[in-house]
């Protein structure tokens, strides 16, 4: 078994994409990352594929629940087993076509890659970004192949020494990060989370935990709020399929020294994603 990245299209094992492909002239396609554990399961499979299939619908693209499932088990046999690992799933527009427009059958692509996986974040630095994320009007929740907002932001990220940055929309309010949704603690200790219907990604693990949160008594609030909140938060954390629940230990110049409410949230949300 390879222990090294692999990469499937439509169930062959390849090393590249064709030239002429639209998902890579265009970006035409959406795509999903999943953590797979130990035991070959693929973390939230019912939460990631139902998302992918609302993209899927949105760009009218063909999705096929069993070709998909069969696809990604032969890419995960492919892969080293017994080890954590990433899976990158992207349905992209079949055909060589050229232009914008589309051919109109929605004949669809199944690329599969699997990836080593490090869990290990013990300091996780925040900032501030410099990338103001625009309105996203059908697209908004879904990931896209076309995500320059976010390779620009996270770019400057390396400059900044940080894990992470705080993206605010055209109207100066927090969204997320460049690959997390964002949680915070506000000075009467409710803890809250953008909302999110302008921009920006609608995250798994963030719709799982605001479910259980309310399950397990935890309120969350929906929130249109400026980093100025951040500055006066004792406790933030940022969620996503890889991270999990990640508490952030600094933001901007400011040490976080208090993680309790995202221990509470890590300790249910284990039961949750255990349970999926």
């Amino acid at each position: 078994m390879a222990s090294q990245p692999i990469a499937v299209l439509n169930r062959e094992l390849i090393e590249s994409v064709p030239i002429t492909h639209r998902g890579l002239h265009y970006g035409d396609g959406v795509f999903e990352t999943i953590a797979v554990d130990t035991s070959n399961a693929c973390l939230l499979w019912e939460e990631h594929l139902a998302r992918l299939e609302r993209g899927a619908r949105v760009l009218g693209l063909a999705f096929e629940r069993d070709r998909i499932e069969s696809d990604v088990q032969f890419a995960l046999s492919c892969s080293a087993s017994g080890q954590q690992r990433v899976l990158k799933l992207s349905l992209l527009r079949a055909g060589q076509q050229r232009g914008y427009t589309p051919g109109l059958n929605g004949q669809s692509d199944v690329l599969v890659s699997v990836s080593p996986w490090s869990t290990s974040q013990d300091d996780f630095r925040l900032v501030d970004g410099d990338v103001a994320l625009s309105p996203q009007g059908v697209l908004q929740g879904l990931k896209t192949h076309n995500s320059l907002e976010y390779v620009i932001a996270a770019r400057a990220l390396v400059e900044k020494g940080a894990q992470e940055a705080v993206l605010c929309d055209d109207q100066g309010y927090m969204v997320e990060g460049t690959r997390s949704n964002l949680f915070w603690v506000n000075s009467t200790g409710t803890l809250s989370t953008s909302k999110l219907d302008r921009c920006g990604v609608t995250g798994v693990v963030r719709e799982v935990l605001l479910k259980r949160a309310m399950e397990d008594g935890l309120p969350i609030k929906l929130s249109r709020a400026t980093p100025d909140a951040l500055a006066q938060s004792p406790e933030i954390f940022v969620t996503n399929s890889l991270l999990g629940v990640q508490s952030v230990t600094h933001y901007k110049e400011r040490t976080l020294k208090q993680f309790n409410v995202a221990a509470r949230v890590r300790d249910f949300m284990a039961g949750a994603i255990l349970a999926h």
